[in-house]
């Protein structure tokens, strides 16, 4: 499973959700997808079809636990990246977090994030660029690849935790799991920026607060 969105999204806590089911392991950001991007955009015509990431993927998989039958990669940027991930993995489910862009910015401007691929965090109209770019990116991958893009609400699945979760389990082909309504409880490593906030209960805390603060999401 790939889950996608903006960095700050909730694309962790879809991840320990769906990693949070006996049979699922969640894999964090894996960089395969990124590096193989990198290496055809650096070699023009050298490995740029779907066969090849796939094989460059595989080869670059950390091992999984034993009884895994999938596994969740939740990279953020690879939504812009959803065309040779659709055609490289047909079987693939892909899920896209939708969450208020206001809320987005606020939790990215109140995070230190220490990859230097996240430079435009430190700034208002960089922050208002990369929204922008990503709305025009998933409008696109619907466009071009209809059914294949699942968006889930961030606030619809803190509102309707249970409801969400089955409807991840559904799209995933999963047994639902009561395991998947208590994602904080996982022994699972964070490693990235929602360490903290990951580790409590799903809630509704961090809804809303964006519009109260003075930044406007031009469209560019």
């Amino acid at each position: 499973m790939f889950v996608v969105g903006l960095p700050r999204s909730g694309t962790t806590l879809i991840e320990r959700i769906l990693a949070s089911h006996s049979a699922v392991q969640g894999l964090g950001e894996l960089a395969g997808v990124h590096y193989w991007a990198r290496k055809v955009e650096n070699q023009p015509g050298a490995g740029s079809d779907a066969q090849e990431l796939a094989d460059y993927y595989a080869d670059n998989l950390p091992q999984t636990a034993e009884g895994t039958r999938a596994f969740v990669d939740k990279a953020p940027g690879n939504y812009a990246f959803l065309g040779a991930i659709a055609q490289a993995f047909p079987n693939a489910v892909i899920v896209n977090v939708m969450r208020d862009p206001r809320d987005v910015a606020l939790s990215m401007w109140r995070t230190h994030f220490g990859a230097g691929g996240l430079y435009y965090t430190h700034d208002l109209s960089w922050m208002a660029a990369e929204a922008n770019r990503y709305r025009r990116y998933m409008q696109h991958w619907h466009a071009v690849l209809p059914g294949r893009v699942h968006d889930i609400s961030y606030e619809h699945l803190v509102n309707n935790l249970e409801d969400g979760a089955k409807k991840l389990a559904q799209l995933c082909d999963l047994s639902f799991e009561q395991a998947m309504l208590s994602p904080d409880k996982s022994s699972d490593a964070i490693r990235t920026a929602s360490n903290l906030q990951a580790r409590k209960p799903v809630n509704t805390a961090s809804v809303g607060g964006g519009r109260l603060w003075p930044i406007t999401l031009h469209r560019l």
